[in-house]
């Protein structure tokens, strides 16, 4: 019960971050290197792929099972939107709806901000748990860390146990 609940704070935490970062930069509406303003649906464009890349980074750094599903699923599904993004922004407005995603692809990934957003929000909301669970693990040490240091080197004597075993046979 209170678990999700602190996830549900962190959730809205990073996204109001990147909510907030985003509104600061694009105030005003941003021009771009061509001389055209960026526009709502650049800037929404860019955040939710921000979110989106956050959201992976989080399911990464919570995975402890890592399976080639796993792999797949979290890097695939960022790579699947990457892919269908161009698809639908051109396909959707040939067909008459979403038309304000024509043009939007090209003007999006030429755009210095889009990479700094998406680099910013890996690094800003990757790295900051990463530290923090180096640092639990490292001064805060509970039993549970103990018990698999101590796991660990007792496999390694059984381990070396067996290979002078080998050698004597």
């Amino acid at each position: 019960k209170t678990t999700f609940w602190l996830w549900l704070g962190n959730a809205l935490y990073h996204s109001l971050i990147l909510f907030t970062f985003t509104v600061i930069l694009f105030w005003g509406d941003l021009k771009q290197a061509t001389g055209l303003d960026s526009g709502h649906w650049f800037w929404g464009a860019m955040l939710y792929l921000a979110v989106l890349l956050t959201v992976l980074g989080k399911a990464a750094l919570v995975s402890d099972l890592w399976t080639k599903y796993t792999v797949a699923a979290i890097s695939g599904l960022f790579v699947f939107t990457m892919l269908f993004l161009p698809l639908y922004a051109v396909v959707a407005p040939a067909i008459g709806f979403s038309t304000e995603y024509y043009e939007l692809v090209p003007r999006l990934w030429t755009d210095a901000a889009f990479y700094f957003v998406l680099t910013l929000s890996y690094w800003r909301h990757g790295c900051t748990p990463i530290l923090i669970k180096v640092f639990d693990r490292n001064i805060y040490v509970n039993s549970r860390v103990v018990f698999n240091e101590v796991e660990l080197q007792e496999g390694e004597k059984i381990q070396d146990a067996l290979e002078i075993t080998k050698k004597r046979i």
